[in-house]
């Protein structure tokens, strides 16, 4: 069978594209691994229709069926290659089944998956307590103790953007990133508020951050946090 469009990741912008593709009378594979971002986040609160928030498991269980019903086809799996042939269709392999997938046209919606550390408590607070886009999630730590975790360039640059939700910031150089002279200045700025050590722990409740706890032994309260996923932390 030769599809009309594969798509090659089922998060919320591969889903949205097989939901319209399929509306539009096309024959639409969506090869997905169940992973990325989307999967992980326990609520988002910006999404049009969910004044009380949404799990991107939810949308993306909603998606499915929509797509499903509108004649999109699934697969679990992770596609592993893909080249034109001579008529031009492209061919996908993936890695557990055996025969190759064919369409005329390829939308490629992979997202992002972020490299995670192994600390107690992280993942349970991500959506819900703890942030990734300051953009997206910024009026989440309105007026509230907020910590700033990640490579300390990035994170002292996030925690000044955050200033214009709230003022009680602590800034954690985790990934303990050498400072050149300039983020030296920065730092010294925030004077008690910034630390160079790295999270062993998460102190939570249902998602909700409580406290942090650092190599050093420190222990530091707070409320709401943003996290930097960046792939040498």
């Amino acid at each position: 069978m030769i599809y009309d469009t594969i798509v090659i990741g089922g998060g919320i912008a591969g889903l949205q594209a097989a939901i319209q593709l399929s509306r539009s009378l096309h024959k639409v594979l969506v090869i997905d691994k169940k992973s990325g971002r989307s999967i992980l986040a326990r609520k988002y609160r910006n999404i049009l229709g969910y004044p009380e928030g949404v799990s991107g498991v939810e949308l993306r269980i909603q998606g499915e069926k929509m797509a499903k019903r509108f004649g999109a086809t699934f697969i679990q799996d992770e596609a592993t290659f893909c080249e034109q042939n001579q008529e031009h269709i492209f061919c996908v392999t993936t890695r557990e089944h055996k025969e190759t997938f064919m369409a005329k046209t390829l939308l490629i919606a992979t997202g992002i998956t972020d490299p995670l550390p192994d600390i107690p408590g992280l993942v349970e607070c991500l959506g819900e307590s703890i942030y990734i886009c300051p953009d997206c999630d910024g009026y989440e730590v309105y007026k509230k103790r907020t910590v700033v975790i990640g490579s300390v360039k990035q994170a002292l640059q996030m925690a000044q953007e955050l200033k214009y939700y709230t003022q009680d910031i602590m800034v954690i150089n985790h990934s303990l990133t050498s400072l050149d002279k300039d983020d030296q200045i920065k730092a010294k700025e925030w004077g008690e508020s910034y630390r160079d050590d790295e999270i062993v722990s998460i102190e939570q409740q249902n998602g909700y951050l409580s406290s942090i706890a650092l190599r050093s032994g420190e222990e530091i309260a707070v409320e709401r946090g943003f996290w930097l996923l960046l792939e040498h932390m």
